[in-house]
């Protein structure tokens, strides 16, 4: 999983830019200035989100760690185990406040790419292809909206959503069964103090 950010963009950027400044031949500056370009260009098409790889990280660590958490709970049978079942509970809330964050900055990425990706960038694209501002005849909306799911800059940007996607749809499915999965820590909560006021 690799989510590319506007800092990166902005970095590599940079790095052409110092690269030409230490090209010592002008086949090797005019080349550089061209990939510059391409870079910037199709660079400009993907947009800016609030995730980052250490989110992604931070997630995938949450989730191990809310997976040992509940083996824990599922392997204590003992009805008596009322500072177990705190300590588990104590311990998936807290796992689960902090990744509720994560979640929803992940989930509003990836819904606000899907709506760029179908909405905005391929109305753009469709656009350049039926009415170019160089002159040139454009082509029929069918054959631009062929051009646009096969033209690099929408491949690139949809990549982008299918990785940020795959990322917030197996966190927010893991987030509600860990969510679940804390009722039932509360429950067994609950029914422990009931057990153990009884037998005492």
């Amino acid at each position: 999983m690799y989510i590319i950010t506007e800092e990166q963009t902005m970095w590599l950027t940079a790095l052409l830019e110092e690269a030409v400044g230490r090209a010592n031949t002008d086949e090797k500056k005019g080349k550089l200035l061209s990939l510059k370009e391409e870079v910037a260009h199709a660079f400009s098409f993907i947009p800016s989100i609030n995730t980052t790889e250490q989110d992604v990280k931070d997630a995938k660590e949450i989730l191990e760690s809310l997976r040992r958490i509940t083996e824990t709970y599922t392997e204590n049978p003992d009805l008596e185990a009322v500072d177990d079942y705190e300590y588990i509970k104590r311990e998936m809330i807290g796992q689960l406040e902090y990744l509720s964050t994560i979640r929803e900055k992940i989930v509003d990425d990836a819904n606000f790419m899907k709506d760029y990706l179908r909405k905005e960038l391929y109305s753009t694209l469709a656009l350049e292809y039926t009415d170019p501002t160089d002159g040139s005849k454009g082509v029929s909306q069918a054959k631009a909206d062929r051009l646009v799911e096969v033209d690099p800059r929408y491949l690139t940007v949809k990549k982008q959503y299918g990785r940020i996607q795959e990322v917030a749809s197996m966190v927010k499915t893991r987030y509600e069964h860990y969510t679940r999965t804390l009722q039932a820590v509360i429950q067994s909560c609950s029914s422990a103090r009931k057990f153990k006021s009884i037998q005492h």
